[in-house]
């Protein structure tokens, strides 16, 4: 569970990112998976200890702050930045530009048909 989340979690930080999303936000919106993830842990712990011989999901869940701050760290300390990161990876200024205009784009597209 927690490789999973953390793969969701870097691909929605590149997007936040991408999307000028500042770095204090992007690391409290991934904690909040942890605060989710704990509840639910907590609500289910009665009924996953009942259970022998079941792997313990809740030490596979979580998304921590400090897992977000190092993976920020480790990229801006060996690239220089997300989108360097970025460009490294070949996902470079156009690509994000398409990809900030299909958001953009798809917003207003979900504005419109709300009202």
């Amino acid at each position: 569970m927690y490789v999973r989340m953390f793969r969701t979690g870097l691909v929605v930080m590149f997007c936040q990112a991408i999307m000028s999303v500042q770095r204090r936000e992007i690391i409290e919106e991934y904690f909040l998976s942890e605060k989710t993830w704990s509840s639910l842990a907590d609500r289910n712990k009665a009924t996953m200890e009942a259970i022998p011989g079941r792997l313990d999901k809740q030490a596979f869940a979580g998304a921590p702050k400090e897992v977000m701050v190092e993976t920020l760290g480790f990229i801006e300390s060996n690239y220089g930045s997300i989108h360097a990161y970025l460009d490294y990876i070949g996902f470079d200024r156009e690509w994000r530009r398409r990809f900030v205009c299909a958001v953009a784009t798809n917003e207003q597209k979900l504005m419109k048909s709300k009202l």
